[in-house]
């Protein structure tokens, strides 16, 4: 009897530490649109965001001569964090914002520019799950980001994360291109979406993720100029530790 209830014991730990290996990240798209109107701020369409569920905004805006850094995003009872934001040339910038909380409320997102107008806003809504929720409004889960532009891109736009990866995570990639043209996603990532407009100065931008990530975020335009952000997405860290211990003890 000693040996098997130090055996269940051993059960339960395994469970315990190795719980998150059964909820892998899975991320999945919300919303998209766009705005074609000159304005200085921009809302988004209203949803409730998952409890500690990690929500990633992907934005595009443009401006004749200077698209403005993201100055305030505001919504859903949530604390916002730009992350990363890229340009390609000085007109169409595309941001990566992200949050995460425990009792998020319904509602839209509102995006300041610094009370500088813009001629285009558009957005994509994602959401991932069973993601690290450590940290602050889930800077937990954002492992390491990488940005990148390329002009008269031709298959394919690649962008390389500079560290190593965390067991379990996933990789993500928002980019935007200077037409209302759809981005084929790169190889081995789902698309999350397309959305854009061809009201001057056209524009378009797309999502994608992988389950399991690799060490390369890329896309295949086959013309366009093109910008992107690639982002490792964290799963929980777990540890053995205990599972071990019980196991050398029950060997006795």
């Amino acid at each position: 009897m000693k040996f098997s209830l130090r055996a269940l014991l051993l059960i339960v730990m395994l469970a315990l530490c190795f719980n998150s290996a059964w909820a892998a990240v899975s991320c999945s798209s919300i919303d998209k649109s766009f705005n074609d109107a000159d304005q200085t701020t921009y809302t988004t369409a209203s949803h409730t965001p998952g409890a500690n569920a990690l929500v990633i905004l992907i934005i595009t805006n443009t401006h004749g001569t200077s698209a403005t850094a993201i100055s305030s995003v505001t919504g859903n009872s949530l604390t916002w964090h730009v992350q990363d934001t890229v340009t390609n040339g000085s007109t169409r910038r595309t941001s990566l914002v992200y949050s995460m909380g425990a009792s998020p409320t319904a509602g839209a997102q509102t995006v300041g520019f610094s009370s500088i107008t813009q001629t285009k806003f558009i957005w994509e809504w994602v959401e991932c799950t069973g993601t690290d929720t450590t940290g602050t409004d889930g800077s937990g889960a954002i492992l390491q980001t990488i940005t990148g532009s390329c002009s008269s891109c031709t298959n394919p736009f690649t962008l390389t994360f500079a560290n190593a990866l965390r067991s379990g995570s996933a990789s993500f990639g928002g980019a935007s291109i200077n037409s209302n043209a759809v981005i084929p996603a790169g190889a081995n990532y789902t698309s999350l979406g397309t959305s854009g407009s061809s009201t001057a100065p056209a524009a378009a931008n797309q999502v994608e993720w992988k389950a399991a990530a690799q060490t390369t975020v890329d896309w295949q335009p086959t013309s366009g100029n093109v910008e992107g952000i690639g982002l490792e997405v964290g799963a929980p860290v777990t540890s053995a530790a205990p599972a071990i211990f019980l196991l050398s003890q029950s060997a006795q």
